[in-house]
């Protein structure tokens, strides 16, 4: 499945889920200008939805319903400290070793009183 299939089917999930103040992200693991890419492809897809706003500097989509998506990398592991994720979608240029570390610094991003951690999502 290709980053734009991939994308598009993300978006669409996130779009058509209940209303609520929720972030997803999108990661991939490339240097510029090849992360642009990633951004591209969710901007190309998400701008046909009506209500949608865009938020350039902080590469991040709002959907009317609150839903947001951004887009992070992990050559920039800091611009995910702090993010609580509900959802993550992981391009394929992220390898196995650091799609598992990814997953266990996710884990540990809520508390037990929070709602539960969120729900990696590898490929759809």
């Amino acid at each position: 499945m290709s980053l734009y299939q991939q994308i598009r089917k993300y978006v669409d999930r996130v779009a058509e889920m209940p209303p609520a103040p929720a972030l997803h992200a999108v990661i991939d693991n490339c240097r510029p200008p090849y992360s642009l890419h990633a951004w591209k492809r969710l901007l190309d897809y998400a701008g046909t939805f009506p209500g949608v706003k865009i938020q350039v500097s902080r590469r991040t989509v709002v959907f009317p319903n609150g839903h947001r998506i951004k887009i992070a990398s992990l050559i920039r592991p800091a611009s995910l400290r702090g993010c609580r994720f509900c959802t993550i979608l992981v391009t394929e240029t992220i390898t196995q070793e650091q799609r598992e570390e990814l997953a266990s610094h996710m884990m540990f991003q809520k508390t037990p009183q929070e709602a539960p951690a969120p729900r990696p999502v590898f490929g759809l």
